[in-house]
């Protein structure tokens, strides 16, 4: 090993405590959750927490959003942080940190992404922000983000305009020590991981070329690259490469789905240290399963998953592919996993948890929205009984195999702004969510929140709220929540139908909340309109 950072593991799992968060399936509601692409990581309390975008009104608006779950999987938070209330603010990153804590990163409206430090209550402690060279701005695609054992972190981004590879590692502060951009049109960034000694690898996919997709090794300490290599599964074949992680004897092992004969499939492709394929595993059955992320149980297995989709035109979804694998790439079970209350459920991101389960973060669809969705299953892919997974796919033969050099190069540092701080707008958005839970509460049942009659809606001096009154339990309180989560009216429920004045409410849209000594009861949007 040329270099090692500290003693400490690169990656560990969090020593659960508290007890262990029990097979789970959720919906959450508060407005439009859009694309929770952050994943899902346990935290040291035996808790969940959960990175993603959120939009109050569905007005495109999205503010960055952490929700924080218990070891039971009641919702303990939900905060947001944004630049400004007409923002398009998005998470696409979460891990724990060496003290507890969380980091979160993502992409700002302004063109921008960043890095936040949070503690284990969601308050910040510091953000940064980079900034790519020329007009394009910069993002992040997926979950490339990874705290080293230095406690520095590493970033996998990419430009706006032409999909550029960007890399960035910081120290604990989150200020840039070096930074490096791969240029070819198409690029893709999807990944990144740290091996034990330090070093770091990427990968990612791309538009530009069919098949062959690239894994780049870098010092840590320096970003000069070790190597380079393209993986190809065929001629003429589509080979997608999104996830990515390394175990302690340094295999690298990624994910992703491949195209050929007319099917999707999911894969795993292990690689040496050096970057020679080990073995590869195909895992699908008569659908289009794409597979998004994989992540390395205490065990040593892997766990994989993904969405799964119809076979037929326009490719339905039809729920979430989850595969577990032992340490060489044989398959141990793989499993459909659906919320039968939501129109879709599609996992992006998946983390392994303390006891060998699996922590799925994604999102889902219903009729009105599109909220947050989360699964816990355990060691064998189960869930709770609401939530069912059934067998699905099987492993089949696949080659992959080392492709010629593309000949892209590397063309040097690309941060300008290195050390810009933001300071966000943060609203703590709990009391408005409601959440479709199962098995966090002692039942295995579906806790209803029932739509509730709203007229006139837009009003202009007042309207009428009717709910009927045989589902709450005791007292009941209306809350009225601005775009940024701020209270700004309450009052108590009377009888079936209450009456909202308009008094000083500025035009806008406000999300409501009926809640009795259970909890939420019932939830919508109110639209003031101008006088």
């Amino acid at each position: 090993m040329k270099h090692l950072l500290s003693s400490l593991a690169v990656a560990c799992v969090a020593h659960n405590a508290y007890g262990q968060l029990p097979e789970t399936c959720m919906l959450m509601h508060a407005g439009f959750y859009l694309e929770s692409e952050g994943g899902a990581v346990e935290t040291p309390d035996g808790g969940v927490a959960i990175a993603g975008a959120h939009d109050l009104t569905n007005s495109g608006s999205g503010m960055i959003a952490v929700t924080k779950l218990d070891a039971s999987g009641a919702l303990s938070w939900v905060k947001t942080y944004s630049t400004g209330p007409n923002f398009a603010d998005w998470a696409m990153a979460i891990v724990n940190t060496l003290d507890g804590g969380l980091a979160v990163s993502g992409t700002l409206a302004l063109g921008q992404v960043f890095l936040m430090k949070l503690d284990a209550v969601g308050t910040p402690q510091w953000t940064k922000t980079y900034d790519a060279p020329g007009p394009w701005g910069v993002k992040q695609y997926h979950n490339g983000l990874v705290q080293l054992a230095d406690g520095g972190f590493a970033l996998q981004l990419a430009t706006s305009e032409d999909n550029d590879w960007l890399m960035l590692r910081t120290d604990a502060d989150g200020e840039a020590l070096w930074s490096d951009r791969l240029e070819f049109a198409g690029g893709l960034p999807m990944d990144v991981a740290a091996l034990p000694n330090g070093d770091l690898v990427f990968t990612g996919t791309d538009t530009a070329l069919d098949s062959p997709k690239l894994v780049v090794r870098k010092d840590g300490l320096t970003g000069a690259t070790e190597w380079m290599h393209w993986y190809t599964n065929g001629p003429g074949h589509i080979m997608s490469a999104h996830g990515l992680v390394t175990a302690p004897d340094s295999t690298i092992v990624l994910a992703g789905y491949i195209l050929d004969d007319n099917f999707y499939d999911a894969f795993a492709l292990a690689l040496s240290p050096d970057g020679i394929p080990l073995w590869s595993t195909r895992i699908g059955g008569n659908q289009w399963d794409l597979g998004e992320d994989i992540a390395r149980a205490p065990n040593g297995d892997y766990l994989v998953t993904g969405r799964m989709m119809q076979d037929t035109v326009g490719g339905t979804p039809i729920g979430g592919l989850v595969a577990r694998l032992d340490a060489n790439g044989q398959l141990i079970w793989s499993k459909h996993v659906d919320h039968p209350d939501a129109v879709l459920f599609r996992p992006v991101r998946c983390s392994a948890a303390s006891d060998g389960g699996v922590l799925l973060g994604g999102y889902s669809g219903t009729s009105v929205n599109y909220p947050l969705g989360f699964m816990k299953l355990d060691a064998n892919g189960n869930s709770c009984p609401h939530c069912p997974s059934t067998d699905e796919g099987i492993q089949a033969s696949l080659a992959i195999t080392m492709a010629p050099d593309q000949g892209f190069a590397f063309t040097g540092p690309w941060v300008t702004v290195g050390d810009v701080t933001f300071t966000f707008t943060i609203a703590d958005i709990t009391a408005i969510v409601s959440v479709y839970a199962c098995g966090t509460i002692g039942v295995d049942e579906y806790i209803a929140v029932q739509e509730p009659t709203i007229a006139p809606n837009p009003f202009s001096d007042h309207t009428v709220i009717s709910l009927d009154p045989a589902v709450l339990h005791g007292t009941a309180w209306i809350h009225l929540r601005d775009v940024l989560g701020r209270l700004v009216h309450s009052q108590r429920v009377e009888g079936s139908s209450t009456m909202i004045q308009r008094g000083a409410l500025a035009p806008g849209r406000y999300a409501f909340s009926i809640q009795d000594k259970t909890g939420s009861v019932a939830n919508g949007i109110l639209h003031v309109a101008d006088r």
